[in-house]
C-alpha cells in the first residue's frame, strides 16, 4: 500500500504494546531537559561563564594530539549549498501565506512516496506544529491565528489551538524575542512517544532527535532557497507549551522550535 493511502496514525493502536518501564525511563530523560520559567527573577539556562563559552564556541575538537599523517582536504571549487548564519532578528516584511504554504510542503512532505528527511524504521514519529498570526502573514485573514498541526501527507494546516500573537510570544515565549522583529512564523518540532518507542524502545528516543535534526536542516534550505532567514530556538518551557495547546503530557515531548522571517542581512 502507498504511504498516502494509508490511514492516519491513531497513538491508541500501540497503547497495549510499549515497555512501560522503556516509556517511564525515556519520560525521566525528558524531564531533565525541561525548562521552566517564573514571572520574577532572573533565569539562565547555563551557569558557565562568557569568557568559557566564548572559550568553547565555534572550535573543532583535538581528539588526537598526533599530525603526523594529516591529510589536507582543502577545495577551492564552491559551495554549491551553503547554510546560512542563523539569525533570531527579523524585519517586518510578511510572508505570502502561498509561499508559507510551499515551504511547508518542500520541506516535508512526500515527493514521489519518500519524505525529503530520513527517518528510522520509516516511522516519521515527529509531527511540526505551526503558529500563524495575522499580524505577519499576508492573505491570512479568512482564518483563525493559533497553533496549526502540518500533515505532511494529506498537506493540510489541522488547527490545534487558537491563540493570539500576543500570548504566544508574551506569555509561551516570555517575551525572549524582540517585539519590534519577530518572524513570520514559528514550528514547534513534537515527539509522538508511543511512534518514537515501541519498534527501537530506547533507541526510538535518539532517532526522534535525529529526526528533528534531519527536519529542521530541511526546512533551513527550503527556507533559504524562499529568501528567508531562520533560528533554532529552544528557550521555551516545554510543560507550559502542551498546557497551553491542551495536549497530553504524556503522550507528546515537544524538543525544539524553528522561526522564519525576512532579514536586511
Amino acid at each position: 500500500m502507498d504511504a498516502t493511502e494509508k490511514k492516519p496514525f491513531i497513538n491508541a493502536v500501540l497503547d497495549n504494546y510499549l515497555d512501560s518501564s522503556v516509556y517511564h525511563d525515556i519520560l525521566k530523560t525528558y524531564a531533565k531537559e525541561t525548562l521552566s520559567f517564573i514571572d520574577y527573577g532572573n533565569l539562565s539556562i547555563t551557569n558557565m561563564s562568557s569568557a568559557l563559552i566564548n572559550q568553547v564556541q565555534f572550535t573543532e575538537t583535538e581528539i588526537s594530539p598526533f599530525h603526523k599523517h594529516d591529510i589536507d582536504c582543502e577545495d577551492k571549487t564552491p559551495t554549491e549549498t551553503m547554510r546560512m548564519p542563523s539569525r533570531a532578528v527579523f524585519n517586518d516584511k510578511k510572508i505570502d501565506f502561498s509561499n508559507l504554504q510551499r515551504l511547508l510542503i518542500k520541506s516535508f512532505s512526500p515527493n514521489e512516496g519518500t519524505r525529503p528527511y530520513p527517518s528510522a524504521g520509516g516511522l516519521y514519529c515527529i509531527e511540526p506544529l505551526v503558529f500563524l498570526f495575522q499580524e505577519r502573514i499576508h492573505y491570512f485573514d479568512n482564518h483563525l491565528a493559533g497553533c496549526y498541526h502540518f500533515r505532511p501527507v494529506s498537506k493540510k494546516l489541522q488547527l490545534i489551538k487558537p491563540m493570539s500573537m500576543s500570548f504566544f510570544y508574551d506569555k509561551l515565549i516570555h517575551g525572549h524575542m524582540k517585539n519590534n522583529h519577530l518572524p513570520c512564523l514559528g514550528i514547534l518540532y513534537l515527539v509522538n512517544i508511543s511512534k518514537a518507542l515501541f519498534k527501537y524502545r530506547y533507541r526510538g528516543y535518539r532517532h526522534a532527535l535525529m529526526e528533528i535534526g534531519s527536519m529542521y536542516q530541511q526546512a533551513t534550505f527550503c527556507s533559504q532557497d524562499m529568501g528567508l532567514r531562520n533560528t533554532v530556538w529552544s528557550t521555551f518551557s516545554d510543560q507550559e507549551m502542551l498546557y497551553a495547546l491542551e495536549l497530553d503530557h504524556g503522550a507528546y515531548m515537544p524538543m525544539t522550535m524553528q522561526f522564519f522571517g525576512y532579514s536586511e542581512s
